[in-house]
Formats: C-alpha cells, structure tokens, sequence
C-alpha cells in the first residue's frame, strides 16, 4: 500500500491517492469524482 499527493500545476483540488499492488496490477484510489472535478475546473 502506497499514499501519495501528486499536485499538476493548474489542479485546484488536492490529490490524495491511495494505491495498493498485488506486483502486477495496481489499483489507485482518489477521493473526487469526475463530475467534482470538472465542476472544479470550470
């Protein structure tokens, strides 16, 4: 299990990211929707 907060340099919400593998496939957790995310950017 990883936790991580990548940040792009016009994002307006915070990335908080919770990533668990197995060694082959990775499955990543993020706390926003797509449509809150958008609603972020407009």
């Amino acid at each position: 299990m990883k936790t991580s907060s990548p940040k792009g340099e016009r994002e307006r919400l915070p990335n908080p990211t919770l990533a668990v593998t197995d060694g082959q496939v990775t499955v990543k957790f993020h706390p926003w929707t797509i449509e809150q995310i958008v609603a972020s950017e407009a």
